[in-house]
Order: C-alpha cells, then structure tokens, then sequence
C-alpha cells in the first residue's frame, strides 16, 4: 500500500504535472519508512527533475538513490545531458 502523497504524485508524474508531482513526492519521502519504496520516490523525483530540465537537482537526487543502492534496478533514469 502506497501513501496519499505517493499516489497523487504519481497521477501528477503520469499527467506531466512535474512541479507538483515533485511537492508531492517530496511530501511522501516524508511519511514513508520502506527502504525500497524510498527509492522509488527518489527515481521518480529524477524523472520530474529531468523533465523540467534541473540537471544538477536530478544528479543529486540519483547520487542520493545510488548511495542507498549501488546496485539500483533505476539506472534507467540517470539524469545524462547528452
């Protein structure tokens, strides 16, 4: 079961609400304990990061998620300017 918060930013990421997706998602690191759903509030973060073109928020945000698991599954959203 995810939070509130976790499943308003969701639907506000899926709507390319990317500003308030973040609040939201800043709202439920928050309230949530799981290590692992943690993380995923993270990658999601990087990805609203990215698409609002704040590079250096999105490489801090994923340092962050890689320091907690430098085996992460979310390399998929490594913020990379080519």
């Amino acid at each position: 079961t995810y939070t509130p918060e976790q499943l308003g930013a969701d639907k506000l990421l899926a709507a390319g609400k990317f500003e308030l997706a973040l609040a939201q998602y800043t709202q439920a690191l928050r309230a949530e304990r799981r290590t692992w759903v943690r993380r995923q509030i993270l990658a999601n973060q990087v990805w609203c990061y990215r698409a609002l073109g704040q590079w250096s928020f999105a490489a801090k945000t994923f340092q962050a998620l890689v320091d907690s698991d430098p085996q992460t599954f979310y390399f998929d959203c490594i913020p990379l300017a080519w």
